[in-house]
């Protein structure tokens, strides 16, 4: 790191610089903070890029948190305006969509890893719940992930006929449902029991089997097919 009499990256040493160490050293070289960096590219007046991130970085709480943060939530960063933060947006998006593609290149349920991962960095960092569903083709090939119900820090109330109808609508001969857990612990409730149970009844009864329910937090994960509730 630089002294701070000497803010500007452009002053540094080639070798101290994060874009010409990301090209000779690669990206897993960097530290947060020099990631962030390169994404916003410019600092402030008093403040370097680096300098800038680590204060992003420390005001959200992290690299999960920050992708969930909204433009008012960071309004109070000087340096930090609509073009970096949609910087930020469109790179989470990226990201999406590159797990979103990689779950369609094989069967869901042979996917676990891939699909835990896109599930947390979509839905897990949430600080409200949501219920989402994968909707599958008769060989487990994904058709289509959908967030179908969004609800408060702990419910989220679910309308099985519009469930059904998503389901119809894309021929899915199977599905996953998922859903996150805000408070920080992916371990079903009795309701989120309750509520897979009717569902399985339900969809058995118009031939579209449940595979999985998956419960998601930021950094950890619940399986009913694992846990033999399925």
């Amino acid at each position: 790191m630089a002294p701070s009499s000497r803010p500007s990256i452009r002053d540094w040493p080639l070798d101290m610089r994060p874009r010409e160490r990301l090209l000779k050293q690669g990206a897993q070289s960097l530290s947060h903070a020099e990631l962030l960096s390169i994404l916003i590219r410019t600092g402030t007046p008093s403040r370097n890029a680096i300098e800038l991130s680590s204060d992003i970085l420390h005001h959200c709480g992290g690299i999960h948190a920050l992708l969930s943060c909204s433009l008012e939530d960071l309004k109070h960063i000087h340096g930090l305006g609509l073009s970096k933060w949609s910087q930020l947006q469109a790179a989470k998006e990226m990201v999406r969509r590159a797990s979103l593609e990689k779950l369609h290149k094989r069967p869901l349920l042979m996917s676990q890893a891939a699909t835990r991962e896109f599930l947390q960095s979509t839905i897990g960092h949430l600080d409200h719940e949501v219920f989402a569903c994968f909707f599958l083709d008769q060989f487990g090939y994904l058709i289509e992930f959908k967030v179908l119900f969004r609800g408060s820090t702990d419910q989220t109330l679910i309308y099985p006929r519009q469930l059904v109808k998503e389901a119809l609508q894309r021929n899915s001969s199977a599905i996953i449902l998922a859903h996150n857990h805000p408070n920080g612990i992916a371990h079903p409730s009795q309701a989120d029991i309750r509520l897979t149970k009717d569902l399985l009844t339900l969809l058995k009864s118009i031939e579209i089997n449940i595979l999985d329910h998956i419960i998601v937090t930021q950094n950890a994960y619940y399986s009913f097919l694992d846990g033999g509730q399925l």
